[in-house]
């Protein structure tokens, strides 16, 4: 995404995420985009339209749920266990954007429920996603067009510039959270090796500058002593 990004004239980022999207969805609003897009994709030389709507609504209508001696079967939204459903919700909100007028000032990418939009100027953009359904609830997950966070990303805007740096939201939670396995814990070497290489490589893939890289990498490094990681362990495969 920033890499398709990087060369253009950006001037503004903005994030939503749709609120509750599973359970928001209308099912009768999803049978008609399924039925249209099998029709508009020419399925039926692959399955039978029986068995597209068969199939589709084991999925959608034949969900139960066992509590308290009781059997409930799902009649609101898309079942959130089932293997299909991020598929599902990302055909449907698909639809609605590929149906968009295509506007070249602005950039739009999602992964499920969160949504963000590059601008080429700074005017107010919200208005720009009303070609999804009316009744999804979208909050905005940024206030400031200059700076914003999208799932493990911190994206920020400075002269025109994109740049960016990994984003851990547990940071911000009130205790300790558990982010490696100790040192001394019942696991082979090279799980050791692989977190600290993964997140080396992920550092220096997302991350633009190198005061930010060697920043994330001293505090990784910090909580990894903690652990009771060997130095010489983590001088090999997070500085080499």
């Amino acid at each position: 995404m920033i890499q398709k990004i990087s060369n253009e004239n950006i001037k503004a980022v903005y994030t939503w995420d749709f609120e509750d999207l599973f359970n928001s969805i209308h099912l009768d609003d999803l049978v008609l985009v399924l039925h249209e897009i099998f029709l508009d994709c020419n399925l039926d030389n692959k399955i039978s339209f029986d068995k597209f709507k068969y199939l589709y609504g084991l999925v959608l209508f034949e969900n139960y749920v066992s509590f308290d001696g009781f059997l409930f079967r799902q009649k609101i939204g898309i079942p959130q266990g089932a293997a299909c459903s991020n598929c599902l919700a990302n055909i449907y909100l698909y639809y609605y954007e590929n149906k968009r007028k295509i506007n070249d000032s602005l950039k739009l990418y999602r992964y499920i429920d969160d949504l963000i939009i590059f601008g080429k100027n700074g005017i107010d953009i919200s208005i720009k996603t009303d070609f999804y359904p009316k009744y999804l609830k979208l909050n905005a997950t940024s206030s400031n067009t200059l700076k914003a966070n999208c799932l493990d990303l911190n994206i920020e805007i400075i002269n025109d510039k994109i740049i960016t740096k990994i984003y851990d939201k547990r940071q911000s939670f009130n205790f300790d959270i558990i982010k490696i396995p100790h040192w001394f814990s019942n696991l082979h070497i090279n799980i050791f090796r692989n977190i600290l290489l993964n997140f080396k490589y992920r550092i220096n893939r997302l991350t633009t500058t190198e005061y930010d890289k060697d920043k994330d990498l001293n505090m990784f490094y910090t909580y990894a002593i903690l652990k009771e990681y060997p130095i010489n362990f983590l001088i090999t495969y997070l500085y080499s």
